[in-house]
């Protein structure tokens, strides 16, 4: 039986991968440091956490392809996020969106997702202010193709050693 969300992540010309996803899937789950949970962010309301996960417990909070469908709530939706990061986590919010010109906490999500390079990675954390650094853009919602965001660089330099070379995509 193929689940939901494995439905909505192929193409139907894509489900030839799926034995490969179900085995990485598997070696995830085997992980001793890794831990999904699921929880519904409709009922984050106020910054309120569910109790299944402790506040000051993550390194990243990933929200992907999922604050478009509820442009309304994204601040309450990422300070709950920021609540369960730890002291240097991060937010990592992927979705059809530019930063907003007006809002500048705020994304201004995006109609047309099949314009090339509307589908963008942004970082939320201390670093940058909890304001969203647009890190990467993708040539489509498949992430075949990447080029680098406005902030890449100011990104990419936070993990630069002396004397490393910059960072290429």
């Amino acid at each position: 039986m193929i689940l939901w969300r494995r439905a909505c992540q192929f193409y139907p010309s894509e489900f030839g991968e799926l034995p490969k996803v179900l085995e990485f899937e598997r070696q995830v789950a085997l992980a001793d440091k890794i831990l999904f949970q699921q929880s519904d962010i409709r009922s984050w309301s106020n910054g309120h956490v569910p109790t299944l996960i402790p506040k000051a417990s993550c390194d990243a909070v990933i929200i992907s392809t999922t604050l478009y469908q509820m442009p309304a709530d994204q601040e309450v939706i990422i300070y709950a996020a920021r609540k369960i990061l730890k002291k240097r986590g991060v937010v990592i919010v992927q979705d059809f969106a530019q930063k907003s010109k007006d809002k500048k906490h705020e994304l201004e999500f995006v109609s047309d997702w099949f314009k090339p390079y509307s589908y963008r990675t942004f970082i939320y954390s201390e670093s940058t202010r909890w304001l969203p650094w647009d890190v990467l853009r993708w040539k489509g919602p498949r992430c075949s193709e990447v080029r680098p965001g406005e902030e890449f660089e100011k990104f990419t330099s936070m993990f630069k050693l002396p004397g490393q070379s910059d960072i290429k995509i």
